[in-house]
């Protein structure tokens, strides 16, 4: 069953407060945040492990891995506004988990990958993957679930699940023969 926000033809208005949106600027804003703490940890660590004159040298590799953190930040914001716009002029339909991956480490962060498959408005099949960051206990789908898709009608390929716990997340699908 498609959530009511859904069952509206596009183009659809967005609550930017909806607990959807909402996850993901919460996760985009916390790694914008949390990845400068990286600077003066590494500054630490390196004080403590080479002395004094290793701090500048664990402040430019503070330096080095924010940055690489903060464009892995831009990346989600960049997703985050096309699932955005997804939602707003998406057609919506559901999709099948064909199967799901969601190793968790020992704090249970987990790299989640679903397996999806859709139909388009033509009776067109496709399967695609999703994957994205957050915590295991997120996943609330599992293999053989139903799943709200979005997907654009001029590039049906271009897709995203939407769900209470995960969010909103966009990728790309291939045409099943």
């Amino acid at each position: 069953m498609l959530p009511n926000e859904l069952t509206k033809n596009p183009p659809r208005d967005i609550d930017y407060n909806h607990e959807l949106f909402k996850k993901n600027r919460t996760k985009v804003k916390s790694i914008f945040i949390g990845s400068f703490l990286i600077i003066p940890l590494m500054t630490v660590l390196f004080y403590w492990k080479f002395g004094a004159d290793a701090a500048v040298s664990g402040a430019l590799w503070g330096v080095g891995v924010t940055a690489f953190f903060e464009l892995f930040a831009v990346a989600l914001m960049v997703n985050s506004k096309r699932s955005v716009q997804l939602f707003k002029d998406g057609v919506s339909t559901l999709g099948t988990v064909e199967s799901i991956k969601a190793p968790a480490d020992r704090q249970g962060n987990a790299m989640m990958v679903l397996k999806i498959s859709y139909a388009d408005k033509l009776g067109l099949h496709y399967l695609g993957l999703v994957s994205m960051v957050g915590k295991a206990t997120e996943v609330d789908k599992k293999a053989g679930d139903e799943i709200a898709v979005l997907y654009l009608n001029a590039k049906p390929q271009t897709f995203a699940i939407y769900t209470p716990n995960i969010g909103i997340v966009m990728s790309r699908s291939k045409l099943v023969p």
